[in-house]
């Protein structure tokens, strides 16, 4: 299962790739993030770790991923397991006058079946739109 969203922000590249790194601070401007840090160095960088503790409909799952990619300021991947199934995130950023940010969010591996019981489709499209309008409303302040 994957689920691809997109939003148009009007601001530099620059500026949301800070927003989006400072993973510490995502809980002040964002209302589906319940807690976020790092866990294993400060930055978007390959194997450093994070704790996200995310809100998704009626449940809230936390999980323990590592960053797999990156490449400053246009694209950052984690995975981890996040109540028995297995979950990758990317941002994609791309800039012309604008920053669009592309947030696809995959759920992997056996635990699929578990995944879409827990975490329908539609609630993570939801929680997706709902992070990516707060990452908009954040950046063009």
């Amino acid at each position: 299962m994957a689920v691809e969203q997109s939003i148009v922000i009007n601001a530099s590249i620059d500026k949301v790739w800070n927003i989006i790194k400072d993973v510490n601070n995502w809980k002040s401007w964002n209302p589906v993030i319940k807690n976020s840090k790092y866990t294993v160095g400060d930055d978007l960088l390959i194997n450093n770790k994070l704790e996200i503790k995310i809100k998704s409909g009626i449940k809230t799952f936390k999980y323990n991923p590592m960053i797999i990619e990156s490449n400053s300021p246009y694209i950052v991947a984690w995975t981890g397991d996040c109540s028995g199934f297995h979950r990758r995130l990317t941002f994609i950023l791309d800039n012309s006058k604008q920053t669009t940010v592309t947030m696809i969010e995959e759920i992997l591996g056996m635990g699929t079946f578990i995944a879409r019981i827990l975490l329908p489709e539609s609630a993570i499209k939801k929680t997706n739109k709902i992070f990516l309008e707060s990452l908009k409303k954040e950046a063009e302040k």
